[in-house]
């Protein structure tokens, strides 16, 4: 813009054109002449593998006819691709402590001041040209995600300034990120056409560098498609080759992920080990960067280490529905700000680091309780706001199912594949740790002998390695163990119907877990032939319960439990073993937990010796109850018979019942006979009369009075008034 002293404040704009000798405007000639000869050197500042990297690029113009009056200058590019070997990825640990650059800070950059915050900065710039002395030096920062010039994810701002020269350079970089692979692009276009010799980008180094190297060891490049201004349609490829040449922290070199071994850390147990108590479940896996990369987990806990569901509300599977459909750009700080499950359902929380170098990022989850999920009756759903400093990458849901063991009532948990990779950015997970922190929610065992904590991780290449971390809790000794128990017959009985037989056992909070019982059932009492005769077979009762002969199912049960909102309920069903003379009581009790069906075996082996049936029951959960009654009734499938009149017999039952523990309590049960006539209660005048009327009919005269005599002087002296009526 030109303007005139006769006119002055007055611009008019004018535009520059080639002219040729004649002065006519004519297009800028010999193009093709226009040296362009880019020299490239790019390589990860770490040589090691799977190792948290920078980057040093250096872009060389020799850009001699720039000072030669005789030369022609060196174009520069407009625009700059550089594509980073498959294997170098995004670091996740670089998110800590990071901020974006906005696109209004980055406007407002001067050459006094860079606008982007010291915090965005992933790097340093230097440049220099032949024209002037000094360096060209700036910054490249991290745009803010979508909010750039290219709406993307990932993008670049580079500020460089020469402040003694009034020379300010501002440019805007994309990234592209390869969904599958995590192999970065990224290309600066629109390039300014200043003249330089070299242009250096440092990305940089150390623990939370930017980058992530390749999980092997050998030779990779980086390449670079420039397009000079002189042929902008017209890529010039250059390439930079570099090498990792050590394994990952310093171990050996391996040529394929495959080679790496699976060797995760395990660690887990209760935060506070005492029998019985409440106490969060705390469980650790981790690995190093030398490790394969985990793929999935599951872990078997001891016996006896269980929650408390009753109380607790199930996440609902369109809860987790919810949570899941969050898994877009920006919607984890929605799910974080508004939980999609319930506060209630809650559990516990899943710490997670990713990312390599030996600082990787920290990220929070959430557990809460689900119902049946992959034929398990419980889950938990994991949910996890992937939020890494700038980077919002959506919610990340595992759900991992909870299969109770119906034997021993041990808890499997088995997971969903962990996520690998998100928006190009692989996760790179290098811990998970899961605490159980509900209050009264998981509890210890009462049993104080040592246990284990078993399972197996599978990496993401299908490799597995077992887990295994010894258990054991204290203070078992300090429990109390005082079950009562109440046994009951009815005592009418029959040949066809056989007897009854009612066992209840209760028990209070606080104390060990019933382990063993052991019942010597009464002489009078033995099992019926006819009906074990008629017991279910063992393949049978495995494949379907409820396809067992009907003279298999003998009774019901009932058991109380203060971790259920739902008591467990169940037949009775005699099932055979191989090998076993006699048919066990198997009680297949089950509770419907909010549509989660839960379900517990409890075998009893039978035994018989003489006559005297034995029942023991050897491996009984170590669970709470409340209470356990069972109800082996009469009937055509009653299982034990009478062969005395049980009212007038006085019946008791040994018993021996084993805590958790190792307590025991050894006792003779009484046996409530029930449903028999009450004896009437005489005085001795009635019974006076009915002896004198016995002596009347079974006696003639001459024996009667003899009778009598005798009579009177077992039940007297009576008043005369009692005798005579007595007499009478």
């Amino acid at each position: 813009e030109v303007d005139s002293k006769l006119d002055p404040g007055h611009y008019v704009k004018a535009e520059a054109q080639s002219l040729d000798a004649g002065g006519t405007p004519t297009a800028p000639q010999g193009c093709g002449a226009v040296p362009f000869n880019p020299k490239i050197t790019a390589s990860s500042t770490s040589r090691a593998a799977s190792a948290s990297s920078g980057l040093d690029f250096e872009l060389g113009l020799p850009n001699e006819g720039l000072t030669n009056p005789s030369g022609i200058a060196e174009t520069e590019p407009e625009k700059v691709e550089v594509e980073l070997p498959q294997g170098i990825t995004a670091n996740p640990s670089t998110a800590a402590g990071l901020t974006a650059c906005s696109e209004q800070q980055f406007e407002e950059a001067s050459i006094t001041n860079p606008g982007c915050p010291a915090s965005s900065k992933l790097g340093t710039l230097f440049a220099r040209s032949p024209l002037i002395e000094e360096p060209v030096e700036g910054a490249v920062y991290v745009a803010t995600p979508h909010a750039n010039p290219f709406g993307n994810l990932l993008s670049l701002y580079i500020v460089a300034s020469a402040p003694e020269r009034g020379v300010l350079i501002k440019q805007a970089g994309r990234v592209d990120i390869n969904q599958t692979t995590g192999q970065l692009t990224t290309t600066f276009d629109g390039l300014p056409p200043l003249p330089y010799s070299s242009f250096q980008l440092d990305l940089h180094e150390g623990p939370r560098a930017p980058l992530t190297t390749p999980l092997t060891c050998g030779a990779f490049q980086a390449t670079a498609r420039l397009y000079p201004f002189s042929e902008p349609s017209t890529a010039t490829v250059r390439t930079a080759p570099f090498t990792i040449n050590s394994g990952p922290e310093g171990g050996g070199c391996v040529g394929s992920e495959t080679q790496l071994p699976n060797t995760p850390s395990f660690e887990a147990g209760s935060q506070t080990p005492l029998a019985g108590a409440y106490s969060p479940l705390v469980l650790n896996l981790g690995r190093s960067e030398a490790s394969q990369r985990f793929g999935a987990i599951n872990t078997t806990l001891p016996e006896g280490w269980l929650g408390k569901l009753a109380g607790v509300p199930f996440c609902s599977d369109a809860q987790i529905a919810a949570a899941s459909a969050r898994n877009g750009e920006g919607q984890g700080a929605l799910e974080q700000a508004s939980p999609s499950c319930p506060e209630a359902s809650q559990v516990g929380v899943v710490n997670i680091t990713a990312g390599a170098g030996p600082d990787p990022y920290p990220v929070q989850g959430k557990a809460y309780l689900a119902g049946p999920y992959k034929n398990a009756p419980l889950s938990l759903a994991i949910v996890t706001p992937a939020i890494a400093g700038p980077f919002d990458l959506g919610a990340v849901v595992v759900r991992v199912g909870l299969y109770i063991d119906p034997n021993t009532a041990q808890i499997t948990a088995i997971s969903d594949p962990f996520p690998t990779i998100l928006d190009g950015i692989p996760l790179d997970i290098r811990s998970v740790s899961l605490n159980m922190n509900r209050a009264g929610f998981t509890f210890n065992p009462t049993s104080c002998e040592p246990l284990s904590i078993t399972g197996q991780e599978t990496s993401t290449l299908g490799q597995t390695t077992g887990l295994a971390d010894r258990f054991q809790v204290g203070g078992c000794q300090n429990l109390p163990f005082k079950p009562a128990m109440a046994i009951s017959t009815q005592g009418k009985t029959s040949k066809a119907s056989g007897a009854s037989l009612t066992v209840k056992v209760s028990q209070q909070s606080g104390e060990a877990d019933i382990h063993k019982v052991d019942l010597t059932l009464p002489s009078v009492l033995p099992a019926r032939l006819t009906t074990l005769q008629q017991a279910c077979t063992e393949a049978q009762f495995n494949t379907n319960p409820a396809g067992c002969p009907p003279g298999s199912f003998i009774g019901t049960a009932k058991a109380i439990t203060p971790i259920l909102n739902v008591p467990l309920i169940g037949p009775a069903i005699l099932v055979s073993h191989g090998g076993a003379a006699f048919p066990d009581v198997v009680f297949l009790l089950q509770a419907n937990e909010r549509g989660a069906t839960i379900r517990v075996d409890l075998d009893g082996k039978t035994d018989i010796k003489r006559g005297i049936t034995y029942s023991r029951f050897e491996t009984v959960p170590d669970a709470p109850i409340t209470s356990f009654e069972t109800i082996l009734p009469q009937g055509p499938h009653s299982v034990l018979a009478a062969t005395a009149n049980l009212c007038t017999s006085k019946l008791s039952i040994p018993t021996e019942l084993t805590g958790q523990n190792g307590a025991l309590v050894k006792q003779n049960t009484p046996v409530t006979v029930t449903g028999c006539l009450k004896a009437k209660v005489l005085t001795r005048a009635q019974k006076l009369a009915l002896a004198l009327k016995a002596c009347h009919s079974k006696h003639n005269k001459a024996k009667r009075h003899a009778c009598e005599r005798a009579a009177r002087k077992k039940y007297g002296p009576l008043k005369k008034k009692a005798k005579r009526a007595a007499e009478k």
